[in-house]
């Protein structure tokens, strides 16, 4: 660990021991301290020798000590390493949250299906933890275990191709204060995972609701268009409108817009897969109980 503390030129003397007995405990090699960022190694020094050593020490083996952190990858272990010690949110700079963080993230990244994943995936998962709100690290780790027709819910593709982990990870990189619109980006996100795995509570569109749980994909895609654009854009070409959102824009007010859009435009769920959906789902509904569209390959 000698080359750790002197490779950044950060340390001091009288702290050293305090890091050096901690990075023994939670087994974190000198690979990944040699390989965090100078502001990132400058950041656990002073939470590893300062009045946040106590704290900082237990948040954080909570995450390294796991099995599921020895088994991440290099560039892995670094990346998780720095989103705790630098995100002022999510990491260790906010003590309202930060244990209850830790504990979260260690539990996703112990979860099978989680180091299943390539690690580009594995990145894009971490973006989409950081990106919500600690209430709704439960709903992602569902949203990680969820299948669609027997297969993965994350490579589930919507009408353009992309899957929905693409565009789960596009959603949470959207900041909507850049657009002059009053957002909280946080709950949106969360709101949207919950709906995967409960389609019921986009809201009163039974149309909606079997899109969301047979195309989770697809809805994603969709309320991002109503975010970003205040439409959307159906496989055939054709806009439909939303209403107006009130600001702050909320997850709730996102998916009942949509619902508002699949019930009073039935015809939408035309250009979807073929599939049952309740008669009071409109007048998308064939002589056979049946939607005809087959545009969406699973």
């Amino acid at each position: 660990m000698e080359g750790a503390q002197f490779s950044h030129g950060a340390a001091q003397a009288n702290s050293y021991e305090p890091r050096q007995q901690w990075f023994s405990q939670c087994e974190v090699g000198e690979d990944v301290v040699l390989g965090l960022r100078e502001d990132s190694y400058s950041r656990l020094t002073e939470m590893l020798s300062g009045p946040e050593l106590v704290q900082a020490q237990e948040h954080l083996s909570k995450l390294c000590a796991g099995e599921g952190f020895g088994k991440l990858s290099l560039p892995m272990k670094i990346h998780t390493l720095e989103m705790m010690v630098e995100d002022p949110v999510v990491g260790l700079g906010n003590k309202g949250v930060s244990e209850v963080v830790a504990r979260n993230l260690a539990g996703l990244i112990e979860r099978a299906d989680f180091q299943a994943l390539k690690q580009g995936n594995q990145f894009k998962i971490l973006s989409v933890f950081r990106a919500c709100e600690p209430e709704f690290h439960e709903a992602l780790s569902e949203v990680l275990a969820h299948r669609v027709g027997g297969e993965k819910a994350l490579n589930n593709k919507d009408s353009y191709g992309m899957n929905l982990l693409e565009n789960l990870t596009s959603l949470s990189a959207r900041r909507l204060e850049a657009q002059g619109l009053s957002s909280d980006d946080k709950n949106i996100l969360g709101t949207v995972l919950s709906c995967i795995t409960e389609p019921e509570q986009v809201g009163k569109s039974a149309a909606l609701q079997h899109l969301c749980r047979e195309n989770p994909a697809e809805f994603v895609r969709l309320v991002g268009e109503v975010l970003e654009n205040g439409r959307i854009l159906v496989p055939n070409g054709e806009e439909f409108a939303a209403a107006r959102l009130e600001q702050p824009i909320d997850g709730a007010k996102i998916t009942e817009s949509l619902s508002v859009i699949f019930e009073n435009n039935p015809e939408i769920i035309l250009q979807y897969q073929q599939s049952q959906l309740p008669a009071s789902a409109g007048g998308a509904v064939m002589d056979d109980g049946t939607y005809r569209s087959g545009f969406i390959q699973a």
